[in-house]
């Protein structure tokens, strides 16, 4: 008897906890159509979370990262006076926005708000291409977080990436950024790499295969294959030289896989 009431009163104590449910939260990354010829694309961002949520971080990252479209900065939509929108950008296709609440200003409603929009800069010679904007694992912040209002506690929202369809009409057949099945690229090993390092990757059907290095600014720097290539697994090795032979400086590069119409992209570091 005396264990029954003992259960009883534990369940009477814990029970709100355990009912307690984390408020909603959730961050949308929009999914744009653009024509070939427009200078600017605009993506939006949508926030959807409670009046305990006092600020956000978001880091986020944007692939390939190719020069014909590039970032520009995050503008705040002004919707509301209780927000401040700002932006880091650590490396040239990732961004940290930050988002903080007045508190001293009252609350409004808040539920689903578009606070906040990417901006993309298109250059002239740009070609239809597929940009995928998704979250990242910042070294120093870790992934999305929304900070709640008593400075210690924060919520892992619900993350829905978003994509650039450039050049491509919204009905087009062409409307998958995922590559064909059979097409991969691997990450280098190792990364980073002081004198080689080696690149895998996949080809789903025989087919010329191109290699390409692109230093930090968008620059090709080195081709390493350009072959036509029979399908199945292919390893390749790059010693941190331009095409002329040139040893490169340290700093992040970017290597690419082109074949038919499947291309991806990646990120290494060379220290030399």
């Amino acid at each position: 008897m005396n264990k029954i009431v003992l259960v009883l009163i534990l369940m009477f104590l814990f029970a709100p906890s355990l009912l307690a449910q984390e408020p909603p939260a959730s961050l949308t990354i929009g999914t744009v159509y653009v024509d070939s010829g427009f200078n600017d694309i605009i993506v939006p961002i949508y926030f959807t979370f409670t009046e305990d949520v006092c600020n956000i971080c978001a880091p986020i990252q944007y692939s390939p990262y190719l020069p014909d479209i590039y970032f520009r900065r995050v503008i705040d939509n002004r919707l509301s006076d209780c927000f401040d929108v700002r932006f880091e950008w650590p490396m040239p296709d990732e961004i940290i926005i930050w988002i903080t609440r007045d508190l001293s200003l009252p609350p409004d409603s808040i539920q689903g708000t578009h606070l906040a929009s990417l901006v993309f800069g298109v250059y002239e010679y740009a070609r239809p291409q597929t940009i995928s904007i998704t979250e990242y694992n910042d070294p120093r912040m870790g992934d999305c977080m929304f900070g709640l209002c008593d400075y210690m506690n924060d919520i892992d929202p619900e993350f829905t990436p978003g994509y650039i369809y450039y050049g491509q009409p919204q009905n087009s057949d062409y409307d998958s950024p995922h590559p064909p099945a059979g097409f991969s690229l691997s990450q280098n090993h190792p990364n980073p790499f002081s004198n080689t390092t080696k690149i895998e990757f996949e080809l789903a059907e025989s087919g010329r295969a191109k290699i390409e290095i692109f230093n930090i600014c968008g620059q090709l720097v080195d081709i390493v294959v350009n072959d036509d290539l029979m399908a199945g697994k292919h390893l390749t090795d790059w010693f941190g030289s331009s095409s002329n032979g040139v040893p490169l400086p340290s700093g992040i590069y970017y290597y690419r896989l082109t074949s038919g119409d499947f291309s991806q992209i990646k990120k290494f570091v060379w220290m030399r």
